[in-house]
């Protein structure tokens, strides 16, 4: 049986899309103005998303008959046990 190795693969660009990929790598193209830019984008997608989760609720009760954000309730009370040191404890 022979022996697994991992290695990393080195990929060497050429040509016209060598220029762009090491701009990409150095990351001098991130500017602080262009940061803040894509966060804002962020920001607004998150928002209108929020938004129309909220819209298509029917009193903050989702379609299938639960309220918004019990799946997170779940994750969030077993971080919870789990932290205390209980981590069955729900069971």
């Amino acid at each position: 049986m022979r022996p697994v190795t991992v290695g990393a693969i080195f990929l060497k660009f050429r040509g016209e899309m060598a220029h762009f990929w090491q701009g990409l790598r150095t990351g001098n193209w991130l500017t602080a103005a262009r940061a803040r830019g894509h966060g804002q984008v962020l920001l607004v997608i998150c928002t209108m998303a929020f938004s129309g989760w909220i819209a298509i609720s029917d009193g903050l009760i989702d379609r299938n008959g639960k309220p918004l954000g019990t799946d997170f309730s779940n994750v969030y009370a077993a971080g919870v046990l789990t932290w205390q040191g209980r981590p069955g404890g729900g069971l």
